[in-house]
């Protein structure tokens, strides 16, 4: 429970942009996780420094981190968690412009909640994210909506993603 409100804290100071406060919770929630043995909070603990590393402006810090957070999730199957992880990556290469690099991951998203048997609502919403990096038409709102839209998971609701400007 310590490593969990900790984790808490740590989010919340990310968000207000207090980015060594909540460095310092996560990686304190991190040592908790690591002694108690609980691998999958352990990776999400290194996913939550991957995006404070981020918002820091520390990229290249950040990037690997997700990168390892994503490697980290698949080795032990949670691909829908895996899957979430590149969705970030892919708003980080987007805001770089690393369309190409963007692409491939967004792709990978889309596999990775195919592979944790996503319904089809989310596997089209995925696939729309994807096509719209390889055409160079994605934007930082339509990855912001699709990650909102698989959270949500509910299939009746309308698909309507925002439309990159004209």
């Amino acid at each position: 429970m310590a490593a969990r409100v900790s984790a808490n804290i740590a989010v919340a100071h990310r968000r207000l942009g207090n980015y060594d406060d909540a460095r310092m919770h996560i990686v304190e929630a991190q040592e908790r996780y690591r002694k108690l043995g609980a691998e999958s909070e352990t990776i999400r603990a290194e996913w939550t420094l991957g995006l404070i590393d981020l918002r820091a402006g520390d990229t290249k810090t950040g990037l690997r981190r997700l990168r390892a957070a994503t490697a980290a999730f698949e080795a032990v199957g949670m691909l829908a968690d895996a899957g979430f992880v590149k969705l970030d990556l892919t708003e980080e290469l987007l805001r770089l412009e690393e369309w190409d690099e963007a692409g491939k991951i967004a792709g990978e998203a889309a596999e990775a909640f195919a592979g944790a048997r996503a319904r089809l609502h989310l596997s089209s919403a995925l696939a729309f994210l994807r096509e719209a990096v390889q055409k160079r038409s994605a934007t930082l709102a339509l990855v912001q909506y699709v990650r909102d839209y698989v959270i949500a998971d509910e299939p009746e609701q309308t698909f309507d993603p925002p439309l990159a400007p004209q």
